[in-house]
């Protein structure tokens, strides 16, 4: 009796499994990111900028129902911030930019998992995502600049992932919103997504500064569904 019963669990796992409704495709998109600093460095935070970069990667989807998903996948995407210190003197009646810029890039590796919520309009289908994703720096770097009339590089220094001080896993929380076009097993979208770090990127229990990486992003993609 319990191999029967075993048994019919095992069967009824693997049909759900072969009968729902699976995507993947890719992704790519516009970062747009800077950081919320804290505690001992709370001074920079009106003077943090924000900087903009390219991201793509793979895009999977599980449909619980038609009405939502489980979105998931991986991102390889750069957060980071930048540090203007510059001021404009007046030579003979022109504003002349002179100062130093200091800009931190870190790369990672982004793991989503988010619940997607679909509205369906005939072929086209709109939607809403929330929820935790979990990144992993995969290398970063400060590169500092000089300015008087014209922006020239000044040093690019490789950071140290593996210092103390730095916390390499960025938990983060997000919520998006964007409109698909669905054609025979097709699929393609444009979303927005905003997303906030729950911990610093700095370890707190090291240096009394914390970090707090957030980034708005616009995507575009194409997904076949299974």
């Amino acid at each position: 009796m319990k191999k029967i019963v075993a048994f019919t669990l095992i069967y009824t796992l693997f049909a759900s499994l072969a009968t729902a409704q699976w995507s993947a495709g890719i992704k790519i998109g516009h970062v747009s990111s800077d950081a919320i600093a804290e505690n001992s460095i709370s001074f920079l935070d009106n003077q943090l900028k924000s900087i903009d970069n390219l991201q793509y990667g793979l895009d999977v989807k599980y449909a619980l129902s038609p009405a939502f998903q489980l979105n998931s996948g991986i991102m390889f995407t750069q957060r980071g911030f930048e540090v203007d210190q510059s001021t404009n003197f007046g030579i003979m009646g022109f504003d002349v930019p002179i100062g130093a810029m200091a800009q931190t890039e870190i790369n990672y590796a982004e793991i989503p998992l988010l619940l997607q919520y679909n509205h369906h309009i005939g072929n086209l289908n709109l939607f809403a995502t929330a929820g935790p994703s979990i990144a992993r720096a995969t290398s970063a770097h400060l590169r500092t600049k000089a300015k008087f009339i014209f922006e020239f590089n000044v040093s690019d220094t490789e950071i140290n992932l593996n210092s103390d001080y730095i916390d390499r896993t960025d938990i983060n929380l997000n919520a998006g919103l964007g409109v698909a076009y669905n054609f025979d097993h097709n699929q393609i979208f444009i979303e927005t997504k905003y997303g906030r770090s729950m911990n610093s990127s700095i370890n707190e229990s090291f240096i009394d500064m914390s970090l707090y990486n957030k980034a708005l992003q616009i995507n575009v993609g194409y997904s076949y569904n299974f």
